[in-house]
């Protein structure tokens, strides 16, 4: 994918573990009016993995915590060859609904993308990854 095409917007995702500040900074950033977030999802704290099945969310991998020891929840580049085709487009599908399509970034939040850095990577055209 290329980031200039006007339908995708550059991607941010956080990760970190629960209550380590991911939600305050997702909506920290989402304040400035370059950056939009997903907001109105009607899932936990509006974080994408819940909105999308391409991959498993930490409530089907332990839970708060519990998620990292799952080999499921480790995903690499290695995963993101094997995944199935149009996995990027599924998930901002899945998204778009819930983000301000004018904005230049989008950050997505969840938790275990703490461990799947390196297959968001792959996925998606040079995402921004930060880490808490």
């Amino acid at each position: 994918m290329s980031r200039d095409q006007p339908s995708q917007p550059q991607l941010v995702f956080i990760g970190g573990l629960h209550r380590s500040g991911t939600t305050l900074l997702a909506q920290l950033l989402a304040e400035h009016p370059q950056i939009t977030g997903l907001s109105n999802t009607g899932v936990s704290h509006d974080e994408g993995q819940h909105l999308h099945h391409v991959i498993a969310p930490d409530n089907e991998l332990g839970g708060p915590g519990r998620f990292g020891f799952a080999a499921a929840a480790h995903l690499t580049e290695f995963d993101a060859s094997e995944c199935e085709p149009g996995a990027a487009a599924t998930m901002l599908q899945a998204w778009s609904p819930y983000f301000d399509p004018t904005r230049q970034l989008l950050v997505e939040k969840s938790p275990p993308n703490l461990l799947r850095f390196r297959y968001l990577e792959h996925v998606f055209d040079r995402p921004y990854c930060i880490a808490i």
